[in-house]
């Protein structure tokens, strides 16, 4: 009988055990899944707050370039001193703020410029792209630079005929992993990758040297003129065989003085104290149109970027490019 009981009370412990780590574990469980729910709605929360902070960015951004007077536009604008006045905007949020750059498009070299409309080189902006590409900070040599010219002309072009070494349907399907030739405008700077010579570092940068992409844009004049105000250095030196750095460093003391006027494209020859063309007048304008804006929404150390390319014509904005990262 002893015996019967002392096993009895054994079994009920066991099961008493059981049943306690069974709840402990049950409780852990849920517990668990609690701190993930809420957690989860705690990120959500903050993801759709960062999005409204970077839209509210955005909408300033917008509310600047719809002031601004398009006749010329330079960095004496007050839509080019928005970043620096992003840090204000924490008086608008509870713990956030947005930080927000306009760029303009105008002043960098239009790509899809390089082809004309009936499939051949525009000599000019040929030109412009093959002195970026052997000056700093790519410093290619001529060969390769005519060459890479070469592939981005036939890239665009709409025939399958190669230009001197340049690289069509046939080379491209000929690779081990084939893919078209887009023979059509490019889409986006991206897209470039995909093109014959075209490597990460020279599209892309690295953390010394800025890459391609921050030279170039797929938006802009069908002509390929260059706001002349915005033009930074290294394009200002690819406008002419002509310019040199030092000459390129006189026009940027010029246009950086806020005395002086910017309104007309030829203010550069009193910059340089010249009286004749150093830069073909139909490549530079001074009035710009396509602007990229990048809104970045900050909470503590989350972040949200939202990234648009607009269209300013005759007082109205058209989206071309709406990305939130």
């Amino acid at each position: 009988m002893k015996t019967s009981l002392t096993n009895n009370r054994g079994v009920a412990l066991i099961i008493t055990i059981l049943m306690m780590a069974i709840i402990v574990v049950l409780t852990l469980h849920f517990n668990s899944s609690m701190r993930h729910e809420l957690y989860g709605a705690v990120s959500s929360r903050d993801n759709i707050l960062l999005g409204y902070i970077a839209k509210s960015g955005y909408n300033l951004a917008i509310t600047l370039l719809k002031e601004d007077d398009p006749a010329s536009d330079s960095f004496q604008d007050d839509w080019a001193l928005l970043e620096g006045g992003s840090a204000l905007s924490e008086a608008l949020f509870d713990g956030g703020r947005f930080q927000v750059k306009i760029s303009d498009l105008s002043g960098r070299l239009q790509i899809n410029s390089l082809v004309k409309q009936d499939g051949t080189y525009d000599e000019d902006q040929k030109d412009i792209l093959l002195r970026l590409l052997i000056s700093e900070p790519f410093e290619l040599e001529p060969e390769e630079a005519e060459d890479i010219v070469d592939n981005i002309k036939d890239w665009i072009d709409r025939d399958d005929e190669p230009t001197r070494f340049g690289a069509e349907a046939s080379y491209y399907q000929s690779l081990e992993k084939p893919y078209p030739c887009a023979n059509s405008p490019l889409r986006s700077i991206s897209e470039m990758i995909y093109i014959r010579g075209i490597t990460g570092k020279l599209l892309f940068g690295t953390r010394e040297t800025p890459g391609l992409k921050e030279f170039i844009t797929v938006f802009g004049d069908p002509g390929g003129r260059i706001n002349i105000n915005t033009a930074n250095r290294h394009i200002l030196l690819a406008l002419s065989e002509e310019m040199d750095t030092v000459m390129v460093d006189e026009i940027i003391t010029y246009r950086n003085n806020e005395d002086n006027d910017l309104t007309n494209p030829n203010w550069y020859k009193e910059a340089l104290g010249a009286d004749e063309d150093i830069i073909k007048p139909a490549l530079i304008t001074i009035k710009s149109s396509y602007f990229e804006i990048l809104s970045t929404g900050i909470r503590d150390r989350a972040l949200k970027e939202l990234k648009a390319v607009v269209k300013r014509a005759q007082g109205d904005f058209t989206t071309l490019l709406w990305e939130v990262i």
